[in-house]
């Protein structure tokens, strides 16, 4: 069905995203339960904590990647020849700027926040970077050779480690929210560990290189990835750490249990365009004209499948949440009825997103579009939060998605579709 919908015919098209989408499957139905079960032993105040946390986590970690790992992932699909050296210089550069980070961010947290808990955890969590760091350039480059097998064994690795050590850090050690993110970081070290096996099975060269002009140039060419990465997590993030900020930890675990279904589903869109970007990159060299026959058709299959999970959401809210959290998460129900319109927006708005990354033509313009969103998304959050709380925060993430895809189509519509006056 996937080969037919985006028209391609070579298997090993079809085979990676089966691999990846397959394994995204297990992970966001391990990460599902594993959700459930902390946040039923956690209670609303600490899975709160601990959805700050993994927040932290993400905006430091997206930090110190700043677009590095795709730019090498891009120009790596483009010549396999530039592996070596981009491996080298991109990992001793990341492993840098993760380990001043971690110190200063880590440092700042514990000046300016009062909580003694949350704080704790989420220093720990923002120390997970390190090892993480080192993961993600391994997996961009597996990706940029298209082995995507490996990625997806890697990444069901991970879920299972994080998941089965917090269940015993819980069950057996009665740790609470320190012990889930002990875990999260152990868990970290061993995926690198399991990377670094593939990399070398694969017969990756590792070397940790020095070259300051190469860091120079790459900086300069990731600076935009990077900026838009940074962009992109707040879009997603800001409304969890407002939440925290002005609503405090019990409001946003009612937010973070709703929330953690629309990034499970979110996969389905970036499981198949994590596959699909090597090939856009490519594209952009070559045809255009196939290059928007594979957008088209990819928006086209994603608004398909978009429309039966958003229904589901919908409707079955109320089952989902007291069913799998609890009555003390009633709070949540109409927060995942309304988050659900998003998953339409959201699924049609990411092959575009893609299509706009794969080359460098386009990145200032982007820049300065997801400027506008993110700024829109603050200000709307800031205004409307401190009066009506998460119902606020889930209406500002529908509002954000679809002015983000109609703004977003426009530009694709203008400076990509219209590049070429042929059938689609």
């Amino acid at each position: 069905m996937i080969e037919k919908l985006l028209g391609f015919r070579k298997h090993y098209l079809v085979s990676n995203i089966s691999w990846v989408i397959s394994a995204n499957i297990i992970v966001k139905i391990i990460a599902l339960f594993y959700t459930i079960f902390l946040a039923r032993s956690l209670g609303p105040s600490n899975f709160g904590i601990h959805v700050f946390g993994l927040t932290a986590f993400g905006l430091v970690s997206t930090l110190t990647d700043f677009g590095y790992n795709r730019l090498l992932t891009r120009e790596v699909a483009k010549d396999k020849r530039q592996m070596d050296i981009f491996l080298g210089n991109i990992i001793s550069l990341s492993l840098f700027w993760s380990v001043i980070s971690a110190i200063f961010i880590g440092y700042l947290m514990f000046l300016i926040d009062s909580d003694v808990l949350r704080r704790s955890a989420s220093m720990i969590f923002i120390l997970t970077i390190i090892p993480n760091t080192l993961a993600a350039t391994l997996l961009a480059s597996l990706s940029a050779l298209e082995k995507f097998k490996s990625v997806a064994i890697s990444t069901v690795f991970l879920s299972l480690a994080v998941t089965i050590l917090g269940t015993i850090s819980i069950i057996v050690f009665k740790s609470g929210v320190i012990g889930i993110a002990i875990t999260f970081l152990i868990a970290h070290i061993i995926l690198f560990s399991f990377l670094l096996f593939c990399s070398i099975k694969n017969k990756f060269k590792i070397k940790f290189l020095y070259d300051f002009n190469f860091w120079q140039k790459t900086f300069k060419q990731s600076l935009p990835y990077g900026i838009l990465t940074i962009l992109g997590l707040l879009y997603f993030k800001i409304d969890t750490i407002l939440l925290t900020v002005l609503k405090g930890n019990e409001i946003t675990g009612y937010y973070g249990a709703s929330y953690r279904f629309l990034e499970s589903v979110h996969f389905i869109p970036a499981s198949v365009m994590m596959v699909l970007f090597p090939v856009m990159s490519r594209l952009h060299k070559g045809s255009v004209f196939e290059l928007k026959k594979l957008y088209l058709r990819s928006m086209l299959t994603l608004g398909v499948v978009s429309i039966p999970v958003f229904l589901f959401l919908l409707v079955f809210a109320e089952v989902i949440i007291t069913t799998l959290y609890g009555n003390m998460y009633q709070p949540s129900i109409a927060v995942l009825k309304i988050l659900s319109v998003a998953v339409i927006f959201m699924f049609l708005h990411v092959p575009g997103a893609h299509l706009l990354f794969a080359t460098e033509k386009y990145l200032k313009t982007v820049v300065v579009l997801s400027v506008f969103t993110v700024l829109l998304n603050i200000v709307l959050n800031l205004i409307f939060i401190p009066r009506y709380g998460i119902l606020a925060a889930s209406i500002i993430t529908v509002i954000s998605e679809a002015i983000s895809f109609v703004i977003f189509s426009l530009l694709i519509w203008l400076k990509v579709l219209k590049l070429d006056e042929g059938k689609i």
